[in-house]
């Protein structure tokens, strides 16, 4: 049977507003034309106000959830295979648009939040098939599930970076999770995939399906998610805005204003991942311009001019640089070259003296000056700043400033080994995303000031925090003629790494090509933009009522 639009939107909003403590305010005007927009498409789903209010606080608007999952895409952590299921399914509702044929089930969009939101990543083989020009299994005797418009199923193919195969320990993971919030009379399958090994599950009916996915599906129940599970698997609202304020604390050095706070805050109370709220901190242009403006004044010893710190932001947008090559590329510069005598020697022994911070024996500085001459600066600084030495006090100067304490040797191992896949902006994304920091930040209500250490270990203990998926770290450009560069393209160089302490007889690296000069900066700079605010733009909280597929 087929479910219809039941109620007006205004109605909804009020309902979730009550229940999630969003205080949504709506205009008429806007509520009129949002309740036209969802009575008048036939293939947007709906669900009732009383349904809407179940699955608070989770979203029922399934744009907000689409902007969610495809935010997810963006930063590599959700596919699909085929591509066409995000191109057809998801990425539309995003824009506010469904294709016919192609809606799904809001509680799928919610399911898929949801495990993003638990296991970091996900690919999904299988939606809604005839949507993408599949007809497998839509007739009879099978009648695929898959093949309902919208589409009340999902084959999960991957979940946190693991392939699923029906039995082995991720899939069971997941499994339970869902049983936790979904309604009883869902489906899943693979049973026999588990025979020896049954898991028992409370709201979930189990089947036999083939053991290289794992299925589920809402065909048997029209009923929502669990509203009061669900309250303790997401945060509140004021959970979310201490852990925000906190951020603001950290990266940004300054008191967030209430909109700023709530802008993170409803996104997190929806389900977005907070590696996702940190993320956005790392890349945004006020955190840029702090880490640019301490590079002039800890690398260089004095403030940046503007056109020099514009040009820099700028090369980021256009991601020639990150913000991790700031410093390293301040090091390779003429400008650094010069406070250290203008020679080699003097350029290697403060190397040492600033990063390594001690002395060389002479053949460590021989050995070094040798390859400054040879394959230049650039290459050079990149070998002590990636080396093991330089990386661990780095991570730990992360853990005294996000964590208050010293890393555990376990997990400066642990990080040390992902340094220089994720880079340290990935390092300090992962570590303010963890749980220890989450409690930090409950501890003391988003003010370090009022944090005891008696509070943070009475709400979790101290763990290293689990990896999130890398953002992809651009190649560092050229090295700059002057700090006031104009970003080049990099010319690629694979050296092959000496250690830092090196022995006289180690062999040399592999010369790196021959470089292009960058050329030379354009006369006309930029004048300085004023930083983007880390803030997102403060979205009304959720409205809209998405209804579940016909039977």
């Amino acid at each position: 049977m087929k479910r219809t639009v039941i109620a007006a939107l205004t109605a909804l909003v009020v309902a979730a507003s009550a229940v999630t403590g969003f205080g949504a305010t709506l205009s008429a005007a806007s509520a009129s034309s949002a309740v036209s927009a969802a009575t008048t498409s036939s293939a947007a789903s709906e669900v009732s106000a009383s349904a809407l209010t179940a699955v608070s606080p989770v979203t029922g608007d399934p744009q907000q959830l689409a902007k969610v999952i495809v935010a997810a895409h963006n930063a590599g952590n959700f596919s699909t295979d085929p591509t066409s299921i995000y191109d057809r399914e998801v990425a539309p509702v995003a824009s506010g648009q469904v294709i016919s044929g192609c809606a799904v089930d809001v509680r799928i969009l919610q399911v898929i939040v949801l495990t993003l939101n638990r296991f970091g990543s996900l690919r999904v083989s299988d939606l809604e098939r005839p949507c993408i020009g599949s007809s497998l299994n839509c007739g009879p005797p099978t009648y695929s599930v898959h093949c309902l418009n919208p589409g009340e199923a999902i084959d999960f193919a991957n979940v946190g970076g693991v392939g699923l195969d029906g039995n082995n320990t991720q899939t069971r993971n997941l499994l339970s999770y869902l049983d936790f919030f979904v309604p009883p009379g869902t489906n899943a399958g693979q049973q026999e995939c588990r025979s020896n090994n049954p898991l028992p599950l409370n709201n979930i009916n189990q089947f036999s399906d083939t053991c290289n996915h794992q299925h589920l599906d809402f065909r048997n129940t029209n009923a929502p998610l669990s509203a009061s599970a669900l309250a303790t698997i997401l945060p509140s609202l004021s959970q979310a805005s201490a852990y925000v304020t906190l951020l603001y604390n950290d990266y940004l050095n300054r008191v967030p204003s209430s909109d700023e706070v709530r802008g993170w805050a409803v996104q997190l109370a929806n389900g977005s991942p907070r590696s996702s709220v940190s993320d956005g901190f790392v890349n945004s242009d006020e955190y840029r311009l702090i880490r640019i403006t301490n590079a002039y004044r800890t690398v260089l010893g004095r403030s940046p001019d503007a056109p020099g710190e514009q040009n820099w932001l700028d090369g980021m947008h256009k991601g020639l640089l990150t913000t991790d090559d700031v410093d390293k590329s301040f090091y390779a510069s003429d400008e650094y070259y010069a406070q250290h005598g203008g020679t080699d020697l003097g350029f290697v022994t403060s190397l040492y003296q600033t990063l390594l911070h001690r002395s060389a024996g002479s053949s460590e500085y021989a050995f070094w000056t040798n390859l400054v001459a040879q394959y230049g600066r650039t290459w050079v600084i990149t070998q002590f700043w990636s080396s093991t030495e330089t990386i661990s006090e780095r991570i730990s100067l992360m853990y005294q400033k996000y964590l208050g304490r010293v890393p555990d040797p376990g997990g400066l191992q642990h990080w040390v080994g992902l340094a220089l896949q994720i880079g340290d902006s990935g390092l300090r994304s992962a570590l303010t995303s963890s749980d220890e920091y989450w409690a930090i930040a409950q501890a003391g209500a988003g003010s370090r000031a009022s944090i005891s250490p008696q509070a943070v270990a009475q709400t979790a203990p101290q763990l290293a925090p689990a990896p999130v998926a890398p953002t992809p770290i651009a190649p560092p450009p050229a090295a700059p003629t002057s700090t006031t560069p104009t970003p080049v393209t990099p010319t690629p160089v694979t050296p092959t790494p000496s250690p830092v302490t090196p022995s006289p007889l180690a062999s040399p690296p592999t010369p790196k090509p021959t470089s292009t000069p960058s050329p030379t900066p354009s006369t006309a700079t930029p004048p300085p933009a004023a930083p983007a605010s880390v803030a997102p733009t403060p979205s009304v909280p959720p409205k809209s009522t998405p209804s579940a597929a016909p039977k």
